[in-house]
């Protein structure tokens, strides 16, 4: 991922997210992420997981108490200030694909795992949080933003 590329598909989240905002490149992937602090703890992503694997989205987790103890069962251990980003990446390494049936919520998000050379977007059963994207036949761009997606040069 060209690192002035992913700044121009970035540009258009900024209105969106004036609390912070960050990038993230592996190899041919880039994520990017604007904050919009709607809780306490939010922090600008993307976010990374202990294993490597790296997200970034609009996500809200309801439910947690029963994710958490899925989680537990499954082996996961988690602090008990976990973000919900955090919960997501949990989820992901306990159930692959499948967690997204698990989870509440209001999300849409890209998680990008290297060890496994995967990507999984997704966004909530409603669709309340948008989540756009093009395949460009060996490129793929997706955003909770329409505009992200357009910035693209071959979209």
């Amino acid at each position: 991922m060209d690192e002035a590329l992913l700044a121009r598909l970035a540009a258009p989240l900024a209105p969106n997210g004036p609390d912070g905002s960050g990038t993230h490149r592996d190899g041919p992937v880039g994520l990017a992420h604007a904050l919009l602090a709607a809780r306490e703890n939010a922090i600008a992503g993307p976010h990374g997981s202990s294993r490597g694997s790296w997200i970034a989205g609009d996500i809200r987790i309801d439910a947690q108490r029963e994710l958490r103890d899925a989680l537990a069962a499954a082996g996961a251990v988690l602090p008990g200030d976990a973000t919900d980003e955090a919960l997501v990446l949990a989820a992901w390494h306990a159930w692959g694909e499948s967690a997204v049936v698990r989870l509440r919520g209001d999300f849409s998000f890209a998680l990008w795992d290297p060890a496994q050379c995967a990507l999984l977007c997704a966004r909530d059963a409603f669709g309340v949080r948008p989540l756009y994207y093009a395949d460009l036949g060996g490129v793929f761009v997706c955003s909770n933003v329409l505009a992200a997606v357009r910035a693209h040069p071959a979209v």
